[in-house]
């Protein structure tokens, strides 16, 4: 296998300590070399200030990293007593700011302290309600003394119509980060796709409009570091203070959601997005039960949703439901519509799985329809006439893509439903979601979407690698389908029905396999899933080989090794047998995690 690769070969010799040096320079902020945009463009930049040439002339929005901090104060701040304090208020002094945007700046400083008052709509809760579990399983202290109380629904106080000069504050306004967090904001800013990426600008991402929530929430920011921090560890290796200072993050973010909880100061869209990031921490983090927390978390998520009716309010034009703006409502959409991928996936593999049921019940159906045609236009409506032209064409080119990614998680939730409820599925009903699964397959978005990954090209812009991911959901979603429908006597990989499933496999690694060799930092965590299921299904006992040695989530490599065991008879395992195999492995091993697939930048 190392001559079909010797690119890649080379790079696992090497790679570990070159990547770890390379990334430890890039977040060295004296290396930095001219502004965000120009950097995530990859063009030349004259690092003229407040704005450079490039973005004068493109009219863009010129945005410069973080300032460095002072040799002594970095010691200082990175001291034990500085990782255990909480983030104090910063006074204006103190930071460096460009005086072009310090007008712009002050007017997007929060107005409101905890102590504040915030008006709420109480709505009836039902008593038996408990959005947030105490996750005893962290081993964090706090968390089982702390009680926790139903989210409720605010008026909305957030005008979202922030322009994207507001991405030009180098740090969250009233805090005070020490060296470390602020190369990590730098970081998320300029690089951080969490494995949801999809090549999009970093400057017009939808995790840029997170940040400004972020700016607004203490919960946010903590939950975010946690996030960047961890995730920047998880892509260089790196162990000891980078992960505790994450978890530290996790801790206080956590914390401070418990008391905006109680004092009835959450905003919807920061608690979505605190469990986005809650969410983000946990893929990640390395410790027994990884996916029987996210569980919890996908318990906490659909009770917040269904007491509060939240995924309707949003679609429906009910006067009495909260007048918020169009860019807010599309960005909670995009966050439920994201939180909605991940819970299906893990649904389909024994664990979570309740946000993605809701959303997909009769009652729900349509209300997800609605929520998916409001959160395509998310960046669109957020930045408003600010928008570049360049990036909302650049949304139009890759839209066939992520509406086949959609429609195929839809299909995994339906699968995911019936299997629930009985195994191997019965003849009419998996002839039922045959017959989705073919009528997708012959729309003409669809069609051209798996048309073009077919290409054999060695370069691979956006559109392709959007083109890709939905290919590569496309075809595990027909393999997962063929497994939950197999009946007794067709376990053998000798049946006849082994036929119709060889052509989808050898697309399913072929496809797999022109992502990874891309060499992007994102591809690994997006492929995990759809490994396991090539690996279960191919006959090639190479292949097989270059699977396992591809799979980085311990929980699915140790899976798989077990169904490859249990199928050396020459017979398949039943689609029950492997769901078991799924909450043992998830329940004893350390590093259990989900692999990601693509996700609307």
């Amino acid at each position: 296998m190392a001559s079909t690769h010797p690119k890649r070969a080379t790079r696992s010799r090497t790679g570990k300590n070159s990547s770890q040096t390379c990334l430890a320079t890039r977040l060295t902020n004296h290396r930095y070399q001219g502004c965000l945009t120009c950097r995530a463009r990859h063009v030349k930049c004259d690092e003229a200030k407040p704005a450079c040439l490039e973005c004068s002339k493109q009219k863009r929005g010129c945005e410069w990293a973080p300032p460095p901090l002072p040799k002594s104060r970095e010691v200082a701040q990175d001291s034990q007593q500085a990782e255990s304090r909480t983030l104090r208020p910063l006074a204006p002094a103190s930071v460096a700011i460009d005086s072009t945007h310090s007008q712009f700046i002050g007017a997007q400083a929060p107005t409101w302290g905890l102590e504040d008052d915030v008006s709420t709509s109480d709505l009836t809760i039902a008593p038996d309600v408990n959005f947030l579990p105490d996750f005893g399983c962290l081993n964090f202290p706090f968390l089982n003394n702390m009680p926790w109380f139903p989210v409720p629904c605010p008026e909305p106080t957030m005008d979202m119509h922030i322009g994207s000069d507001g991405l030009l504050a180098p740090l969250p306004l009233a805090i005070s980060p020490s060296q470390t967090e602020r190369e990590a904001l730098a970081w998320y800013r300029s690089d951080a796709t969490f494995g949801f990426g999809s090549a999009k600008n970093p400057n017009w991402s939808t995790h840029a409009v997170l940040w400004e929530t972020a700016r607004e929430s203490k919960a946010v920011l903590h939950l975010l570091l946690a996030a960047t921090q961890i995730e920047m560890a998880s892509r260089t290796g790196t162990q000891g203070s980078l992960l505790d200072r994450a978890d530290e993050h996790y801790r206080l973010g956590h914390e401070q959601l418990g008391e905006e909880i109680r004092s009835r100061e959450i905003d919807p869209l920061n608690a979505l997005s605190c469990f986005w990031f809650l969410y983000l921490h946990q893929k990640r983090r390395q410790f027994a039960g990884n996916r029987m927390l996210l569980s919890e978390l996908s318990q906490m998520m659909e009770e917040y949703l269904r007491v509060y009716n939240l995924h309707h309010m949003l679609t429906s034009t009910d006067v009495q439901h909260p007048a918020w703006p169009e860019a807010k409502k599309a960005l909670l959409a995009r966050l439920m519509i994201w939180l909605f991928w991940v819970d299906a996936q893990a649904a389909a593999q024994g664990q979570g799985g309740r946000i993605a049921k809701l959303l997909t019940s009769a009652a729900s159906r349509q209300a997800l329809l609605n929520l998916y045609q409001v959160s395509r236009s998310t960046l669109e409506s957020f930045w408003a006439e600010r928008y570049p032209d360049d990036e909302l064409v650049d949304d139009m080119k890759n839209s066939s893509a992520l509406d086949m990614i959609h429609d195929t998680w839809v299909l995994v939730q339906e699968v995911n439903d019936a299997a629930g409820e009985k195994l191997p599925l019965d003849a009419e009903t998996s002839d039922e979601i045959q017959a989705k699964i073919q009528a997708l397959q012959k729309k003409p978005g669809p069609r051209s979407v798996l048309r073009l990954t077919a290409s054999n090209a060695a370069f691979r812009d956006r559109v392709m690698l959007n083109a890709d991911w939905a290919g590569v959901n496309f075809y595990t979603l027909r393999i997962y389908h063929f497994r939950c429908s197999l009946t007794e006597e067709n376990m053998p990989f000798s049946s006849p029905e082994t036929v119709k499933v060889a052509d989808t496999v050898d697309s399913l690694m072929l496809l797999i396999q022109k992502s990874l060799a891309t060499g992007r930092q994102d591809q690994p965590d997006r492929m995990q899933w759809p490994l396991f299921w090539a690996g279960i299904e191919t006959t090639d006992r190479f292949k097989r080989v270059w699977v396992l040695g591809e799979l980085k989530d311990e929980g699915l490599l140790q899976a798989l090794r077990c169904v490859l065991l249990l199928q050396e008879g020459g017979t398949r395992v039943g689609m029950a047998k492997i769901r078991e195999i799924f909450q043992a492995s998830c329940l004893s091993t350390p590093g259990a995690g989900f692999g990601m697939w693509g996700m609307r930048g």
